[in-house]
């Protein structure tokens, strides 16, 4: 029986398989079979190498881009998150300005030191190293400079009367004498310990001589001021004042 040609091959006969006659061999057959469904003369097992390094290819190139596009988005959303980091933080900063300025404005209206009135010295419940006064009045009050102001009005047993004014810093220091009532190198110091608590430091000649404490009873109506020197002898002494509000 004559064999076909390939390129006589109807459309319709394209795939059927040519008859194998004796002069064939199996060989033959199976390559001329291939040759009809693949015109390359390419086996699917030599094309299948080629769709596989193309689908790779463009699963890369989609992973690269959908990459790409993830590392846009993510920094677009660290830009954001930093700006309303410091839309937060200028928030804040304002809050904190404003709260500070209402505590600024509301310093003034702060209760004052509970020393802060008038005394007067009670010399039957105090005790002595020097002759007593016969009155002792002391007017503490709070200066709009800061400062403390105290008058110190003394009547001696003999009826002269003597008046200090001093003033020192609210929170406490050197304490300054604008009338030179104190003696000649004589310098004090108002230490604050605590509201009403004061420790008075007396110095001649930046030398340490006495020491006050002052103490406001916890009711308020009641100073005791507790004074360690030494005596006109060169001796330890401790002289106990108490004051009763007015």
């Amino acid at each position: 029986m004559r064999c076909c040609s390939l390129t006589t091959i109807s459309r319709s006969n394209r795939y059927k398989l040519p008859p194998a006659g004796p002069h064939r061999t199996q060989e033959r057959f199976l390559h001329s079979f291939l040759s009809r469904i693949i015109p390359d003369h390419q086996t699917a097992s030599e094309r299948r190498p080629v769709r596989s390094n193309q689908l790779r290819s463009e699963r890369a190139y989609h992973l690269a881009e959908s990459a790409e596009a993830c590392r846009g988005h993510t920094a677009r959303l660290k830009a954001k998150g930093r700006t309303m980091m410091r839309r937060r933080s200028f928030m804040a900063l304002a809050v904190t300005i404003e709260v500070l300025g209402m505590a600024m404005t509301t310093i003034p209206a702060i209760a004052a030191d509970p020393m802060i009135g008038t005394w007067k010295l009670d010399v039957g419940s105090s005790k002595f190293v020097l002759p007593p006064p016969k009155e002792q009045t002391e007017v503490y009050k709070e200066l709009a400079s800061g400062e403390i102001e105290l008058v110190l009005t003394r009547v001696q047993s003999a009826g002269a009367a003597t008046s200090t004014r001093l003033t020192w810093p609210a929170s406490g220091g050197v304490v300054h004498d604008p009338d030179a009532r104190l003696p000649k190198g004589e310098t004090l110091v108002e230490t604050l310990l605590g509201p009403g608590e004061w420790l008075v430091t007396y110095m001649r000649n930046g030398t340490q001589y006495l020491m006050m404490h002052k103490v406001i009873s916890q009711d308020g109506n009641t100073m005791r001021q507790t004074i360690k020197g030494l005596d006109p002898q060169g001796r330890p002494a401790e002289q106990d004042q108490v004051l009763r509000r007015q």
